[in-house]
């Protein structure tokens, strides 16, 4: 009985683990460019140090999404090839069979409550400060230029008339409709 259950699990776990593995990937680097796209080109180990977190935060989305597909398809190959049939034929109860799964379901669900609890927030946290590092490079390498408007963000140009001591004055942000005329300040 044990070894069904064992046989059971690790199934379900190693399709677990290449889900988990694939999906991450996947929302990882879609993630990444998305942060590339918004802020135009970004200092590659600004990126680099962004993507631990990333991870992180795609496991809160991963890991349920993972676990789901992982279960239907290994009880679907189960049964496709009639081994749940077998194993009831053989006397062994459903129940004994799922119950792994059951056990696996309610521990990565509480991994899950953990990851929305306590690791999103920080990692919407740190997204927010590498943004502002992000947002303060820029401004500063246009601003040793010399020059005073910056259009590096689609949707709006900032200018200003002066810098006294590191500190912009004057500054006017402007926000730009899709044929770049003025929509506010």
């Amino acid at each position: 009985m044990m070894i069904l259950k064992r046989y059971v699990f690790f199934e379900v776990m190693r399709t677990f683990l290449l889900t988990l593995l694939a999906m991450t990937v996947i929302v990882v680097f879609v993630t990444s460019f998305q942060a590339v796209r918004k802020w135009g080109p970004v200092d590659p180990l600004l990126l680099l140090e962004l993507v631990p977190f990333l991870v992180a935060g795609a496991f809160s989305l991963t890991v349920p999404i993972s676990f789901l597909v992982a279960v239907t398809l290994t009880l679907g190959r189960l049964s496709q090839e009639r081994e749940i049939t077998a194993m009831r034929s053989s006397g062994v109860h459903l129940h004994t069979v799922l119950s792994p799964l059951l056990v696996s379901a309610f521990v990565l669900g509480a991994v899950t409550f953990v990851l929305f609890d306590q690791v999103v927030p920080s990692v919407y946290k740190k997204k927010r400060e590498l943004a502002n590092r992000a947002i303060q490079a820029i401004l500063s390498s246009k601003l040793g230029a010399g020059a005073s408007t910056i259009d590096d963000f689609p949707g709006y140009r900032i200018a200003y008339r002066r810098i006294e001591g590191g500190v912009i004055k004057d500054l006017v942000v402007h926000q730009l409709d899709s044929s770049g005329m003025n929509i506010s300040m």
